[in-house]
């Protein structure tokens, strides 16, 4: 959750506040221009590995500069106050006339984009292949090291937030045989989601270019609450219970040198009784060749089921626009209406 002071607080809550929104665009080398004045429209999306935004300005003046290239930190908020959301660049930019209209559309991609393009250069080059490089860090010392390595490639201030209390047991814990760049290049998005998914965790990138690990647990605070009665009021909100398919976890580790046939197999298993009982148990076989013993085995297993079990419960809720909420955030809603 974004933090934001009691008085935005609110007038986000308030039925009479008027809604904030900043367009500061940046060029690296420092200038910018301010088109707050000029908003349209903006389609703003946060997503799981991806983030991304168009935005319509006004450009009957025929005055809005070249801004690809330039990034942005839109700020929502309310009543003139307002908070950052993460940082996006201008990838590519439509001027279009159409009659009594002049707009300049911008497409916008995120951090995620930009791990994206980045393959990670760790190693000796050209290839940067070697067999095993890292043998002592742990999933989150992984995750550090191929961040810092994606801010000195792009000169992008990317940084990864302290753990803190977010430990799930594995990710500050477990030391993986991690060996990039084996059969093709690798990008830093698809290795930093490799690692998150050896773990009970989930990544996210903050305002400030700071990605954040975070491990979801039944006990966590409750973030925000909406009401279907009372401020702050929700508008529509559809609640989905899913049967998770597989139910049961079975994960093949412990490969051989010359693969799995001969290899002394560990198996770890996890499952869930209470979604067997309610439909019918479903095996599910994923692979971890280079987990070498029984804990890690079964905490791997446990890790999968985890993520699975998160997608039990689902829903779809429309709000009027709340600058608090972040991806992964734990939301509470009350709905009254009925009996």
């Amino acid at each position: 959750m974004r933090t934001i002071s009691s008085g935005l607080e609110a007038a986000q809550k308030s039925l009479s506040g008027t809604p904030f929104v900043e367009l500061v665009f940046y060029n690296p080398d420092g200038g910018s221009v301010d088109y707050t004045s000029r908003k349209k429209l903006i389609e703003h999306h946060e997503e799981p590995y991806n983030d991304y935004a168009i935005i319509l300005l006004g450009n009957e003046d025929k005055t809005v500069i070249d801004l690809t290239g330039y990034y942005v930190d839109i700020v929502y908020g309310n009543d003139g106050e307002g908070v950052a959301t993460p940082r996006l660049w201008v990838k590519s930019q439509s001027n279009i006339s159409m009659q009594g209209k002049l707009v300049s559309a911008l497409t916008l991609e995120g951090g995620w984009t930009v791990a994206g393009e980045q393959v990670l250069r760790v190693g000796s080059p050209p290839l940067y292949n070697d067999q095993f490089p890292y043998t002592t860090q742990t999933v989150y010392d992984l995750l550090g090291t191929i961040i810092s390595e994606l801010a000195i490639a792009t000169g992008f201030c990317f940084t990864l937030l302290a753990l803190g209390d977010q430990d799930d047991g594995i990710i500050d814990t477990f030391t993986p045989e991690f060996s990039p760049n084996q059969t093709k290049f690798d990008d830093c998005n698809t290795l930093l989601q490799v690692l998150v998914e050896m773990t009970k965790c989930y990544l996210r990138i903050k305002a400030e270019l700071a990605f954040e690990v975070l491990y979801p647990q039944e006990d966590d605070d409750v973030d925000e609450t909406y009401y279907s009665d009372r401020a702050f009021y929700f508008t529509e909100y559809d609640e989905v219970m899913n049967v998770i398919v597989p139910n049961h976890v079975i994960v093949f580790c412990n490969q051989g040198e010359q693969g799995w046939v001969g290899a002394d197999i560990i198996t770890g298993e996890a499952s869930d009784s209470g979604q067997i009982a309610k439909y019918t148990e479903v095996i599910g076989v994923f692979t971890a060749p280079t987990v070498r013993n029984q804990t890690d085995a079964t905490n791997r297993a446990n890790a999968i089921l985890t993520k699975l079990q998160a997608e039990i419960l689902s829903g779809r809720l429309i709000i009027p626009h709340d600058c608090r909420v972040e991806l992964y955030d734990r939301v509470k809603v009350y709905d009254n209406r009925g009996e």
